[in-house]
């Protein structure tokens, strides 16, 4: 991971019996000063009565003792922002709070990481007794410029008492980073990593004050986890446990650009925030402080979202956001959160992924324009072929512009080599530099629309439904609760439309008549993808989940209930014959693991054929599947499920469902029918 800039730090401490002679001398000073003070006070009392000046109009600078006594009549280690800079929370499983860094050079005090009180009061002595000869960059009020400028704001009025070195590191790298505004910036998911399916956040150091649509100036800081070559069960158990070490980071923001918008072809949101100068300095400040300091990460609470709240929180305290987060944290919820905050967000810009600017270009060509840019991308006509010149000047420059756009694609996407696109890119351009330059508005990205609802906008991420049944002549209840995230039928606006990720989707159900209650579901984890396929565009469409589930079983002559945890892997293709369908087959394979299966196991290959009608982001939209499974290890029998489903949006954050299937199992036949209430909290 890329480090702050380097500057030097102070490792020493000072010694305890260095740090009492100079107590013990400033003390016989002050006496002295008392006693002759009191001698000319008594001197002129009976002529001049009056008050002693407060020590301030006397211009005299207050004591290390005497900034410690102030400190703790004003109980100023309980200050939200003091609890903020060191990064201190509350633990729910031990008692008092603790810090979340876990760098030891980050504290001054042995038990500064769970004892705030200790930690100022360490800070304060530190700051007082360094050595003043010592370069400045070692000087604890230049490794702590955050805490210093806090504690002299809470407690130096006068503005003397403080050292206040030259920080020359500090100085040199705030001068490079030449801050002029904050922005938060949210990459939307990205479904090919399981650390980044519900998006990512960054924040910006803008370089100019009125941030402009192509703007790529500026630092990015991002809170990221030093993974290594880690992968599947590995990656994930480590990341979901906190086992890897997160840390922050600054890098500039065009290579975050490069990386989310051209490689991962994430489109991304970025919001100005209106901070003032002393907060965005406060925010940098402590961002100094925390070059090489290390946090636990965990990918689903504690995580690059979670702790750039904290970050903001530090320099704008009454945002006061991440108190709101006791469970999992996901991006777009902190996203949310900041939105929430009135006046926080000043604007909001979209910035389109290569991907989504190359849909909107070849829909605007036609099918003869589009087959010709097929035709030169595939090496099978010359961008300078007489047989263009039939094309008027500026859907010939039209053509060649999106020819050159999907061989970039095509590279970044690595479906063609360096090798083969370099010489066919500059055969592109030179057909295209004898044509006459396009306006701004004939550029294909210009006609790329911003979409209508914003990611902070869509339906919020929790679910909480109830719901009533009828399966076999009985009736039954279902109670619903999902804290994460968002299903293929949901309401899309301001999610990605494709694509669905289920997270502890919990229902509980209820027959009235027989007075049974069962876990009906419990998905731990199910994420999928139906990114439609294409000439152009070829990606394969998944779907993998896990969790205990209820399927119907032979229990002796009878047919009963059973739990199994099941889990199941499927791959395929999705289509879109039009704007308001999306079609899709994928082959599965499953395996049920309960002891009420025979040999308490089944596991068999399967197929999923679907077709969803209506707009993704439409009021109503509706969804026709039908599914196989032959079970051919263990508990051997042919499942198949088909039917229909469908939701209607009474508002952005409530929907109601109605779920038909007919079910075939062990040469046994039944209905079921389910209308379902929704609410996202």
């Amino acid at each position: 991971m890329t480090k702050f800039p380097a500057a030097r730090r102070a490792s020493s401490r000072w010694a305890s019996a260095t740090r009492g002679v100079r107590d013990l001398a400033r003390l016989g000073l002050w006496i002295g000063l008392a006693i002759v003070s009191g001698a000319i006070a008594s001197g002129h009392a009976a002529a001049q009565p009056a008050q002693e000046a407060p020590l301030a109009s006397r211009g005299t600078p207050p004591t290390l003792t005497e900034l410690l006594e102030r400190a703790n009549r004003s109980s100023l280690h309980e200050a939200p922002q003091w609890l903020a800079l060191l990064h201190y929370e509350k633990s729910w499983w031990r008692p008092g709070i603790r810090s979340r860094a876990t760098t030891s050079s980050f504290f001054l005090s042995p038990f500064g990481d769970r004892d705030p009180q200790s930690e100022l009061q360490a800070t304060l002595r530190a700051l007082f007794d360094a050595d003043g000869s010592a370069e400045t960059d070692e000087h604890p009020a230049c490794r702590f410029v955050a805490r210093r400028h806090w504690l002299a704001e809470q407690l130096d009025s006068e503005g003397n008492a403080l050292p206040s070195p030259v920080c020359t590191g500090y100085a040199e790298w705030r001068e490079g980073l030449d801050a002029r505004g904050l922005s938060l910036i949210f990459p939307e998911g990205f479904m090919n990593n399981p650390a980044s399916v519900f998006g990512h956040t960054l924040l910006r150091i803008d370089a100019e004050r009125v941030a402009g649509p192509e703007d790529i100036a500026g630092w990015a800081i991002d809170f990221t986890a030093e993974t290594g070559d880690d992968g599947g069960i590995v990656y994930m158990a480590r990341g979901i446990f906190g086992l890897y070490s997160g840390a922050f980071g600054v890098r500039p923001y065009y290579q975050q650009l490069k990386r989310y918008s051209d490689w991962e072809n994430r489109d991304i949101w970025e919001y100005r925030l209106a901070v003032d100068d002393d907060q965005l300095e406060l925010l940098l400040m402590h961002l100094w402080e925390l070059d090489g300091v290390e946090f636990p990460y965990y990918f689903f609470t504690k995580n690059c979202s979670y702790e750039l709240l904290r970050l903001i929180e530090v320099g704008v305290p009454e945002v006061a956001a991440s108190a709101r987060f006791r469970g999992t944290v996901i991006p777009i919820d902190t996203v949310r959160a900041i939105t929430a905050q009135p006046g926080l967000v000043e604007s909001a810009h979209y910035r389109a992924s290569p991907e989504t600017k190359l849909r909107v270009a070849l829909r605007s060509l036609s099918a003869n324009e589009r087959g010709r840019v097929r035709d030169i991308v595939a090496a099978e006509l010359d961008p300078s072929d007489a047989s263009l010149d039939d094309l008027p000047p500026e859907r010939r420059g039209r053509v060649l512009d999106v020819a050159y756009d999907q061989l970039r694609y095509q590279f970044l996407a690595g479906t063609v080599t360096e090798d083969e696109s370099r010489g066919l890119s500059r055969r592109i351009l030179t057909a295209r530099s004898r044509l006459p330059s396009r306006a701004p508005d004939g550029d294909p990205a210009a006609e790329v629309e911003v979409p209508e609802v914003r990611p902070d906008e869509g339906h919020e991420s929790s679910l909480l439904a109830v719901g009533v049944g009828w399966r076999d002549d009985e009736s039954y209840i279902d109670l619903r609760w999902r804290p994460a995230f968002h299903d293929l039928l949901e309401d899309a606006g301001g999610h990605l439309a494709e694509m669905q990720v289920r997270m502890l989707d919990t229902r509980l159900r209820i027959y009235p008549e027989s007075g049974s209650v069962r876990l009906q579901e419990l998905t731990v984890f199910e994420a999928s993808s139906l990114n439609p396929r294409s000439r152009v565009f070829a990606p394969w469409a998944w779907s993998t989940g896990t969790g205990l589930r209820t399927r119907r079983v032979r229990d002796g002559g009878s047919f009963d209930d059973s739990s199994v945890w099941g889990t199941h892997l499927g791959i395929g293709l999705a289509w879109d014959p039009h704007e308001a369908l999306l079609a899709y087959a994928l082959t599965n394979a499953r395996l049920d693991v309960g002891p009420g299966l025979e040999h308490d196991v089944a596991l068999g290959p399967g197929a999923r054929l679907g077709l969803y009608a209506g707009a993704a982001e439409a009021r109503v939209r509706g969804h026709l599947f039908g599914e196989v499974t032959y079970f051919a290890v263990g508990d051997t029998t042919t499942t198949i499920r088909g039917g229909g489903e469908a939701r209607i949006s009474t508002s952005r954050n409530s929907e109601v469902r109605l779920t038909v299937s007919a079910n075939h199992s062990y040469s046994r036949t039944w209905l079921e029918a389910g209308l379902q209430l929704g609410l996202h909290f």
